[in-house]
């Protein structure tokens, strides 16, 4: 009979050594010693070698190279080194074999999905911890992992089982525990914060509709982010889950977070583009299904580098958490922050909601590099075009947002003009055999400084926005729209 404690004793178990254990410990005091905390990481090479490469990433925007410990914990704060030493758990692998590394991507998209899906439902309810809503849904199944590490022959059948359900009741026939059981005895090895535990503890747990309300907001999110990996994941979800499971999902993405049903169809689809988005960042190519020595070799990086990109968005020394690393525009939360009115006086407000036509065949047919160039071109000319580029905003994957201030309708047409022209001239001179091409929605609205509710004002015009640009595509894209075709 097997036991946890197997499974924990085993070499090939994902674990924290010795000197990242005392680095969390560290971390958890009032007033840190970065003197003491130096000192045990340099004990380590392999872990002394991360936080400094960390300091000096372009991922995180940190200017100026770092060459010692010292420098490095000054740079990226406790916290940080904290999420390093967090990401040293994947053992080296025990062999190399085309099904495991298909097993292995299978679940590190689910658990990307998980934490993209948490991140976006904890910006709805509480930004300013985002990043543990993203560390949370990556992190839950970790007890996937280790038994995928310990058993593999015995638990690869569980990716062909239907949902969560079927996989527990397989874990506890065969083992006599699951996945859940052996992930809290991790999360007690590492000692994560309890809040954290507790939600992602309860993550495969229901929440019933009538009491959903009465749970924390990390739990709901992270039982949340779980349906939707188990929507993406299995072909006809909403057909197939039962009558319980189906209303629970609804109740918490039209009830609780308040989506409308084209915004959570648009959620879903947009996960996929997300997680890619973050694997092509961190340089480890999931869609490929890479061997298993460079899924092995880049798993403790990814970790490290996902938990820090999401922990330095709290950061507020550094203006990098409002900014977007490949375009180097302006991101979505700074978009929730941004005030027209501290410009002066406003008498209109105009939204651009911009989206790259057909981008998943540009990534498919030309690679990610031609796609992460094509969103860089985009973005340099919405910076040479708009005025004030603190109004520019990557909003997510190929979209982008323009915020005018006190523009007629006719000078929005003219811009949305612009912005295709110009971009149809630079293809043209980059001779790529491919023309990129832009649904532009547009939003306007006259304001009142003295009446307006900015916020709420700028939320619906890009709702608006945001519908103008999907009548653009169904009208065969490479236009802009608003109440008639501006751009053709």
């Amino acid at each position: 009979m097997y036991s946890i404690d197997q499974v924990l004793k085993s070499e090939k178990l994902p674990s924290l050594p010795q000197v990242a254990l005392q680095i969390i410990e560290l971390a958890k005091l009032p007033e840190p010693d970065f003197g003491k905390a130096a000192h045990i990481i340099q004990s380590d090479p392999a872990l002394t070698a991360q936080i400094i490469r960390a300091a000096n990433s372009v991922l995180f925007g940190l200017r100026g190279k770092t060459s010692t410990v010292r420098e490095a914990l000054n740079k990226l704060g406790i916290t940080m080194v904290r999420s390093i030493a967090l990401s040293f758990y994947l053992a080296p692998s025990r062999s190399n074999n085309a099904e495991w590394d298909q097993t292995l991507q299978v679940y590190w998209w689910r658990s990307l999905s998980q934490a993209c899906a948490a991140e976006e439902l904890g910006l709805r309810t509480d930004s300013s911890n985002s990043s543990k809503f993203f560390l949370g849904g990556l992190l839950q199944d970790i007890g996937i992992l280790a038994l995928l590490n310990t058993h593999f022959d015995i638990y690869k059948s569980t990716y062909s089982l239907k949902n969560t359900v079927e996989r527990i009741a397989f874990e506890n026939g065969q083992f006599g525990f699951n996945h859940l059981d052996v992930s809290q005895r991790l999360f007690q090895n590492w000692t994560l914060e309890k809040n954290l535990v507790d939600a992602m503890q309860q993550h495969t747990t229901p929440i019933p509709v009538e009491s959903m309300g009465e749970n924390s907001r990390l739990r709901i999110a992270l039982r949340t982010a779980s349906l939707v990996a188990e929507k993406l994941f299995q072909p006809n979800w909403e057909s197939v889950a039962d009558a319980e499971l189906l209303g629970e999902y609804q109740a918490a993405m039209f009830g609780y977070y308040g989506f409308l049903p084209r915004e959570e169809e648009k959620l879903v689809m947009n996960l996929e583009k997300r997680v890619q988005e973050i694997a092509t960042g961190l340089k480890i190519n999931i869609g490929a299904f890479p061997s298993n020595e460079e899924i092995l070799r880049n798993a403790n990086q990814l970790l490290s580098d996902i938990a820090m990109a999401a922990l330095i968005q709290n950061t507020d020394s550094d203006e990098a958490r409002l900014r977007d690393p490949l375009t180097g525009l302006y991101n979505r939360r700074k978009l929730d922050e941004i005030s027209l009115s501290d410009k002066g006086p406003l008498q209109s407000i105009c939204v651009l909601f911009i989206d790259v036509d057909d981008f998943k065949n540009v990534n498919d047919g030309f690679g990610h590099k031609t796609g992460d160039e094509a969103l860089q071109m985009v973005a340099e000319i919405l910076k040479q075009i708009i005025e004030d580029d603190q109004f520019v905003f990557r909003y997510g994957g190929d979209e982008f947002v323009v915020l005018l201030r006190n523009v007629k309708r006719d000078q929005a047409k003219n811009l949305a003009q612009d912005v295709a022209s110009k971009l149809d001239q630079t293809c043209s001179k980059r001779n790529w055999g491919i023309r990129i091409t832009l649904s532009i929605g547009t939003a306007f609205e006259t304001v009142s400084t003295e009446a307006i509710d900015e916020e709420g004002t700028i939320s619906q015009l890009i709702g608006k926005a945001d519908d103008a640009m999907y009548e653009a595509k169904r009208k065969g894209g490479n236009q802009a729209y608003f109440t008639e075709p501006m751009v053709s």
